[in-house]
């Protein structure tokens, strides 16, 4: 994995939690049961740092997760721009004003889809809504579209039972933790196809 794709993925990972986090192992959380769909990916996230409680032995699954929980605090916005995540003409909905409202479901398919390295980017690029199996694939911009197919053709995201993407819907903790953890397998996977050498040029 290049540096810069390294870099977005490190950045977008510390911005799952919003302070106050309070650091522990993922035995220590009384709210999360292992018959809980996400307790693998969640407890992974917990033991690698990436995710954090929210204070009294809980670490809310279920609680929404807001922009500012995925971007974490107002002040790595900016990091977050530099890193290649957040993007001006990707038009998502988010000023330092709205981190504390809750992030949809595309929108954090676009972040994520921005974490991914470049060349994963570049094979998705331009993918029209009529190649999207989703029922409300068609009432989004060309970058939603684009996110959301590519995350769900490299089996990072589904969709709902109805058809749908649940395109507004906001996501939850847990859903979020998966959702990155996944970016996080499918960017290390690219890492892991051996690269051909070039031939030598001959003198």
């Amino acid at each position: 994995m290049n540096g810069k794709a390294r870099a977005g993925i490190l950045v977008l990972a510390g911005f799952l939690t919003l302070s106050p986090m309070v650091s522990a192992r993922a035995a220590d959380y009384t709210d999360l049961d292992e018959s809980h769909w996400a307790y693998e990916q969640m407890t992974r996230a917990v033991d690698l740092g990436i995710l954090q409680g929210i204070g009294g032995n809980q670490l809310a699954p279920s609680l929404t997760m807001t922009w500012g929980q995925f971007l974490a605090m107002t002040t790595r916005y900016a990091a977050a721009a530099m890193a290649g995540i957040l993007r001006t003409e990707d038009g998502l909905s988010v000023t330092p004003e709205t981190l504390s409202g809750g992030i949809t479901r595309e929108d954090a398919a676009v972040l994520l889809y921005r974490a991914l390295p470049e060349n994963i980017q570049a094979q998705y690029a331009g993918i029209l809504s009529a190649n999207l199996t989703f029922t409300d694939s068609g009432e989004t911009d060309a970058i939603h579209q684009v996110a959301v197919y590519a995350l769900s053709d490299l089996g990072i995201s589904t969709g709902k039972p109805d058809g749908s993407f649940g395109r507004l819907d906001p996501i939850q903790r847990c859903d979020g933790t998966v959702l990155l953890m996944r970016t996080l397998d499918a960017a290390e996977e690219t890492a892991t196809v051996p690269e051909v050498p070039e031939e030598p040029e001959e003198p």
